[in-house]
């Protein structure tokens, strides 16, 4: 009943909360010296998750079978890394605040355009159980 498509997005909206984490946790510390800027290679994660989702389908062997889910390749875990930026200040804090909120801006449009996409799909899959009423 539901597709490849629910699976990716609801991943898709977990790497976006880990990604909102991240920044947000940056921007905390935006005054604590010698802190190194994170965030996680978000696009290679994603990627990743998309390429294990492009293998042929799990077959049913039995009608009373029911469908394999993706869960499995939906487990690509981004890695974090350290932005390295050469930082103008004199306690190497590499946080640059107007980077990070429009980081967390990005993110934050992003997060909400994928669960307006999750919802819109759970209402078709509403209305085709409904029948369309």
């Amino acid at each position: 009943m539901i597709d490849r498509t629910v699976p990716l997005l609801e991943r898709l909206l977990d790497l976006r909360m880990e990604r909102h984490t991240l920044v947000a946790s940056n921007i905390a510390n935006a005054d604590t010296p010698q802190y190194k800027a994170t965030d996680i290679a978000f696009e290679e994660a994603f990627a990743e998750v998309v390429a294990a989702n492009r293998l042929p389908p799990p077959v049913r062997t039995h009608p009373r079978h029911l469908p394999a889910g993706l869960q499995a390749s939906m487990v690509a875990t981004p890695a974090v890394v350290h932005r390295q930026h050469t930082s103008l200040r004199n306690d190497a804090n590499s946080v640059d605040i107007d980077t990070e909120m429009t980081r967390l801006i990005e993110n934050h449009i992003l997060y909400n355009a994928t669960a307006q996409l999750l919802s819109k799909k759970f209402t078709g899959l509403r209305l085709a159980i409904e029948g369309g009423k």
